[in-house]
């Protein structure tokens, strides 16, 4: 049964206040967990992968990646830049997305997000989102620990190769 043992790479910049119980009700499940709450822990992570550190089976991030100063040349090394701090964090987060399928290809990604596809930048994220195929599901945050544990079971038991927008 996935979990035991399982890793899982979590990115989101609320895994110390918002998420926390979520991480936590995880490793409690058996999941192992690494996490990375800014853009540069993750490309710092997606390194360590390449260079042979354990890989993680699913990946759940959080779209919307505040860009922080010292986290400017991780964007601008990713390919992005934008002086609009909102589509800055949407570029960031859609430019890891696919940092991640080239590092970590065929894991499949769980995109959690605030966004409400009620505003202008909502529907564009959501359109961003749908149309990138490295994205196996996406959800609406908030969740709660049943439904994050039972997205991530369903999905690692689906297996790695079917991506859906």
């Amino acid at each position: 049964m996935p979990g035991s043992e399982t890793r899982v790479l979590w990115i989101d910049d609320e895994l110390r206040t918002t998420m926390k119980f979520l991480v936590s009700a995880l490793r409690f499940s058996g999941f192992r967990i690494d996490t990375a709450e800014y853009l540069k822990e993750a490309l710092d992570l997606l390194n360590q992968y390449r260079e042979g550190r354990a890989r993680p089976g699913i990946v759940l991030l959080d779209v919307m990646m505040p860009v922080r100063e010292n986290d400017a040349a991780a964007l601008s090394a990713l390919g992005g830049q934008t002086d609009n701090r909102e589509l800055n964090s949407m570029t960031a987060g859609i430019l890891l997305i696919e940092r991640i399928a080239a590092t970590l290809p065929k894991v499949p990604i769980l995109a959690l997000t605030n966004l409400s596809e009620e505003t202008e930048i909502g529907q564009h994220g959501f359109d961003l989102m749908r149309q990138h195929n490295a994205i196996t599901r996406i959800e609406s945050k908030p969740v709660t620990h049943r439904e994050i544990l039972s997205l991530i079971r369903g999905m690692l038991e689906v297996g790695s190769g079917d991506h859906a927008s």
